[in-house]
């Protein structure tokens, strides 16, 4: 995983925009009960130790809404750009459940006020990297629908502007279809992300 950052568009300057291919996101898969929630805060102080020059700031969003947090679902059937700026902006801003957010806003203006707030009383020059978890993304898919895959999309577009103040990493974590029903997802389904460890 680190490595894959070091050689993504996160070494580019700020104004540069990356290949599509420079852009990754990660997902762990496995079975209830092995960790998966705990790996999206284990990564942080991954990202800390091989990254000490930049600044690391995490945002979880949990979509099946463990540890009594109350779930970040929101309304995802639609559209995913407003649902998950609503969500970001609730658990990375105001550490409250999106529920209590009932404004509209555009997920890069949240991105970029992310951004600013983890550059908050540090070195200006310095890079950022905005770890985004999304625990359960797969409660995300309904009927049919990658909503998972459409709301990694949307995160990962902010790193292809030359306007950017951050780097945004996508981290994904679910239950495994195929680890719990082997015959339940065919080879078409897979998951287009890099699978990963720290």
């Amino acid at each position: 995983m680190v490595d894959s950052i070091k050689n993504s568009g996160f070494k580019l300057a700020p104004t540069d925009i990356p290949l599509k291919m420079q852009n990754p996101a990660f997902e762990y898969s496995a079975i209830s009960g092995a960790g998966k929630s705990t790996w999206g805060f284990v990564i942080e102080s991954v990202l800390k130790n091989a990254f000490p020059d930049c600044i690391i700031f995490r945002v979880s969003l949990n979509f099946k809404g463990g540890a009594g947090a109350g779930s970040d679902r929101g309304d995802f059937q639609e559209e995913v750009g407003i649902p998950l700026a609503r969500a970001l902006f609730a658990r990375g801003c105001l550490e409250t459940e999106p529920g209590y957010v009932k404004e509209v806003f555009r997920l890069e203006k949240v991105i970029d006020l992310l951004c600013q707030l983890a550059r908050h009383g540090h070195d200006p020059s310095q890079k950022l990297l905005l770890y985004i978890h999304l625990d359960e993304a797969a409660m995300l898919n309904e009927n049919g629908r990658d909503v998972a895959r459409w709301v990694t999309c949307a995160l990962l577009e902010y790193n292809m502007r030359a306007d950017r103040l951050g780097w945004v990493v996508p981290v994904l974590s679910y239950l495994s279809i195929e680890v719990a029903f082997p015959d339940a997802m065919s080879s078409s389904q897979a998951p287009f992300f890099e699978a990963s460890n720290p």
